[in-house]
Parts: C-alpha cells; structure tokens; sequence
C-alpha cells in the first residue's frame, strides 16, 4: 500500500527482532515458575500469541502519555538519570515520531482488548498499575 509509514514499518521489524528474546525469557519464567515484569517500548500488543502464555498468568498493561508537555519532560528527566546516555537532545528531535509510535501501540492495545492506563504522575500510575493487576487476580480467581 502507497500510504504505508516508514517509521511504523521500522518499528515493527525492530518489535519482531526483540520478541525472538522476548519469548525465550517468557519460556524460562514460566518453566521456572518465576514471577516478572516484562516491559519496553518494544513489548508491543499482537507480537506474541496469547497461547504463548497458556501456562502463565499475564497482566498486559500499555501506558500512555496523553500530554506531550508530561512526555517531553520524561526525556530531559531520563537523560539526568541516566548521566546524558540517553540524550535528550536526540529524543527531542525525534519527538513527533515517537508520538505517532505512541498512537501506533495504543491503536494495537485497543485492538487486543489491553488495558491502557494514562501517565500524568509516576505514584498515581503506579497505584494504577497495581489495581489493574489486582482486579486481574481477582477475577481469574473467582
């Protein structure tokens, strides 16, 4: 198709490269009965078969920045933590296609049916996260 984005289709190849390493860590938590959090901007909804976790329980959560001011500022914050080895600069300048990634997954987790939570403060998401997780529990053991 003519209007497909190169940005989206990079992405894509790069999420397809990562979950090779993504399942083979998968398959060890499982076979050790090892609890995890699995997460990045490459777990994305719809690379991995659901019947690849037959044998876990999976609480697949996407976070979302609705605020691009809020988005921004988790740039500059990453570079202060981590000494300037992820530059600020160079996320700045490839802002626009990070949000346009940000829609991408979004669209994707609507398709699968996962929950999005909204980031706006790191402890309220947290506590978000932890209720999301939570109400899982609870309904797989009813």
């Amino acid at each position: 198709s003519d209007n497909v984005d190169p940005v989206i289709v990079g992405f894509q190849e790069q999420v397809s490269a990562v979950v090779v390493g993504v399942k083979a860590v998968i398959k060890r938590a499982i076979e050790e009965g090892t609890n995890m959090v699995l997460e990045g901007i490459h777990i994305v909804p719809g690379f991995i078969d659901s019947a690849y976790f037959e044998n876990a329980f999976v609480v697949p959560l996407v976070i979302t920045v609705k605020d691009e001011e809020i988005h921004r500022s988790h740039f500059y914050i990453r570079e202060v933590e981590t000494e300037g080895i992820r530059p600020f600069k160079k996320y700045r300048s490839n802002f626009g296609n990070i949000r346009k990634l940000g829609e991408y997954i979004e669209n994707l987790s609507d398709k699968h049916n996962v929950s999005k939570i909204s980031c706006y403060n790191l402890d309220v998401t947290v506590s978000l996260v932890l209720e999301e997780i939570i109400k899982k529990v609870i309904t797989q053991n009813v």
